[in-house]
C-alpha cells in the first residue's frame, strides 16, 4: 500500500497547491524568476486617463485658437467698415456736387421744355401749370399743443381730456387738434 502511494503523482511540485496565489502579484510567472521584475515593474508607464486628458486638452486648445481667429476676423471686417464709412464720408460732396449737377440740368431741360410748349398762354398760365402745391392756405394751430399732437402721448404735456373736450367747448366743430 505505501508502494501505491509512492508512485502517485500526489507529492510531486507540480500538484502542489499554493494557497497564496490569490495574494501574490507574482502568481503569473511562479515558475520564471527571471520574468518576475518585468511582471512588477514593466518598462512602459501607462497612466490611466492620459489619453482622455490629452485628447480634451487638444480639443480646448482648438477651441481658444478658433475663438481668437473668429475675434480677428471679426475685427478685420469692423476695420474694413470704417475705413469704408470715413471714405464715404470723404467723397460724399464730390457725388452730392455731381448729383446737385445733373438735377440742375435735368430742372434747366424742363423749363426750357415747358416754356417752349407754352409760350403762346403766357407766365402766369405755366406758373399755374407747374406749381407743386394747389393749396395756399397756410395750417396754423389753434392750440398749443401744436407740437406735440402728432407724437406719441408720452411726450404730451396736456392731459387727454383736452382733445374730446375742446370739441365741446368750441360748439363740437372739428378742429385740427
Amino acid at each position: 500500500m505505501l508502494k501505491i502511494f509512492r508512485q502517485a503523482n500526489l507529492f510531486k511540485p507540480q500538484f502542489m497547491r499554493r494557497y497564496d496565489q490569490a495574494n501574490s502579484p507574482l502568481h503569473i510567472a511562479i515558475g520564471d524568476t527571471s520574468e518576475l521584475r518585468t511582471k512588477l515593474f514593466p518598462e512602459k508607464r501607462r497612466i490611466p486617463g492620459r489619453k482622455g486628458k490629452i485628447i480634451l486638452a487638444i480639443g480646448v486648445l482648438f477651441q481658444v485658437w478658433g475663438i481668437m481667429h473668429i475675434v480677428e476676423v471679426r475685427r478685420q471686417f469692423k476695420r474694413k467698415e470704417l475705413e469704408l464709412k470715413k471714405m464715404q464720408r470723404k467723397s460724399l460732396p464730390f457725388y452730392q456736387a455731381m448729383q446737385d449737377i445733373r438735377y440742375l440740368a435735368a430742372e434747366d431741360k424742363r423749363n426750357i421744355l415747358i416754356e417752349e410748349l407754352f409760350a403762346e398762354h403766357g407766365s402766369d398760365y405755366i406758373k399755374q401749370i407747374t406749381d407743386i402745391y394747389f393749396q395756399k392756405d397756410v395750417w396754423v394751430p389753434f392750440k398749443k399743443r401744436a407740437a406735440h399732437q402728432y407724437t406719441r402721448a408720452t411726450k404730451d404735456p396736456y392731459p387727454y381730456f383736452d382733445i374730446p373736450g375742446s370739441r365741446f367747448l368750441h360748439g363740437y366743430d372739428v378742429y385740427n387738434i
